[in-house]
């Protein structure tokens, strides 16, 4: 794999020895020798705990995919206000024409970030010679959108109670289904994406720990101990979806 890293004010250099030969699911199955020039037109950067993605680095219309790490998502509005719209996991696209919104919008890292980075241009060009590539770039397209507007209908939709595990739900789901489940955030800001108060998203979450479907053996960790039992207080429509 040929792969370059880029050195900047807010980013921490790999050696090219240093860097993991990491396959994206984007990218996996795509067939080997049109993997690794996939893989050569990216460039990895890494990013320290809370710097932004910089415009200068990562422009508007590039793809982008997270290797490690967390990237959370801020929109600041016109009357100057900022508030979360979600976060991004490890092996998930960084597609700014998905995420963005009206207003201005913000990509940080939360913790250690590495990212595989890939301009417009290269990108379209890759695209274009891969068919198999071009259907998984739209395949995560559709999902990411889909992704979206399930969301918005659950919250919509559901009680204090349902919305805190399909929370729970969502990310164990988007973290590999692992037993131990990264947070990445405080209980105010997870409040913010359930649209409950920091006090209703807490005592929801440690009634959950109660039913015995996780632990939280520390504010920033849940251990997911009885998955069937987490989606059904999350509802039938998230785990119709996550059984899929």
């Amino acid at each position: 794999m040929n792969m370059m890293t880029a050195a900047w004010h807010l980013a921490e250099p790999t050696p090219k020895a240093e860097i993991r030969p990491t396959i994206p699911p984007l990218l996996r199955d795509l067939p080997a020798q049109q993997r690794e020039a996939a893989l050569a037109a990216f460039t990895e950067l890494r990013i320290v705990d809370g710097a932004a993605l910089p415009s200068e680095l990562i422009g508007p219309l590039d793809f982008a995919i997270l290797v490690e790490g967390c990237l959370r998502e801020d929109m600041t509005d016109a009357n100057c206000e900022t508030g979360l719209l979600g976060l991004t996991f490890a092996g998930e696209a960084v597609m700014p024409e998905i995420t963005g919104r009206e207003g201005a919008t913000t990509l940080r890292a939360i913790g250690p970030v590495t990212l595989l980075h890939c301009p417009a241009a290269r990108f379209h060009e890759l695209l274009s010679e891969m068919p198999q590539l071009r259907a998984a770039y739209v395949e995560a397209i559709h999902s990411r959108l889909a992704e979206a507007r399930r969301w918005q209908v659950l919250l919509g939709a559901k009680r204090a109670a349902a919305r805190v595990a399909s929370l729970l739900a969502w990310f164990w789901d988007r973290q590999g289904r692992l037993a131990s489940l990264d947070l990445h955030l405080g209980r105010r800001e997870l409040g913010q994406l359930t649209f409950l108060t920091l006090e209703t998203f807490s005592r929801q979450i440690k009634a959950l720990e109660r039913t015995g479907a996780i632990a939280l053996p520390s504010p920033g960790r849940v251990e997911v101990l009885n998955p069937d039992l987490l989606l059904a207080e999350a509802g039938s429509c998230c785990a119709a979806r996550l059984a899929a």
